[in-house]
């Protein structure tokens, strides 16, 4: 899911004091197309895809390095990018920082979703979970609000999209068309394993930004990476009223956070 829809909720008061880019990977958002190769939908693609675009920005911003912001999956690639191109980073910023698979975010997903069907007596949620069926935990995950603290759909996601000057209507209706289109064609080409596993150590300043109730990717499982990470300096940076995605739910930390982070690179 790109994050350039929703942009204007939430980094107008950052655009003072940065130049924000936001890129919509291949098969993302605006760059969604029907007609994009599926062979180029690798985790490989997308790495050469950010080294490019970065040297692009730092060429014509006259940088050295600039600060790189993963949010979700995108905190997975960044965390690779981070540590094959170091040199190109002043920082990195991950929110809701991937740490593990599939696999075992959704075994902590599941049991948090078991307590909270407990909770409100949904009996239907629990039976599915006992039987280990299928479900749709994107939905459930809303629902309870481990997706977003206080809302309880994606709706309220695609209604900001429809409000975005960046992106046209027919833009906004095609995120969830590339949502699918990246998530059955993705190849994990680069690392085996969990990111926690695969990368222990970066050269680059670190700070995850994670949400008290975020369980989208649960944060319990980026905080045990980031006690396993090393980098020259390293930090957790709670917002204790949301879930996954804190710059939406909290804004005026998330900026504040993002300005101190930045400052504390420079020096």
């Amino acid at each position: 899911m790109p994050s350039m829809y929703l942009a204007h909720a939430f980094q107008r008061s950052l655009e003072k004091d940065f130049v924000i880019v936001h890129w919509d990977r291949r098969g993302a958002g605006k760059s969604y197309s029907e007609d994009t190769p599926t062979d180029t939908i690798r985790v490989s693609q997308e790495v050469a895809d950010t080294r490019e675009l970065v040297n692009l920005l730092r060429e014509r911003f006259g940088l050295s390095r600039i600060l790189l912001v993963g949010h979700s999956y995108g905190s997975y690639l960044g965390m690779i990018v981070l540590q094959r191109f170091p040199e190109l980073f002043s920082a990195y910023i991950g929110i809701g920082q991937l740490a593990y698979s599939n696999q075992r975010n959704s075994a902590v997903q599941d049991e948090w979703l078991k307590m909270k069907a407990k909770e409100t007596n949904d009996k239907q949620l629990l039976e599915q979970l006992e039987a280990k069926a299928p479900i749709d935990r994107e939905k459930w995950l809303f629902r309870f609000g481990g997706a977003l603290h206080k809302k309880k759909s994606f709706t309220s996601l695609l209604w900001l999209g429809f409000r975005a000057p960046e992106y046209s209507i027919m833009d906004a209706l095609r995120v969830r068309k590339g949502m699918s289109f990246t998530h059955w064609n993705m190849k994990y080409d680069v690392i085996d394993g969990n990111l926690i596993d695969a990368i222990d150590h970066v050269e680059v300043p670190v700070s995850f930004f994670s949400g008290r109730y975020d369980y989208t990717d649960p944060f319990e499982l980026s905080e045990a990476y980031l006690n396993r990470l090393q980098a020259p300096r390293i930090e957790m940076v709670w917002f204790e009223d949301s879930a996954h995605f804190p710059f939406l739910e909290e804004p005026i930390k998330f900026a504040s956070e993002v300005r101190r982070v930045s400052a504390e690179a420079r020096h």
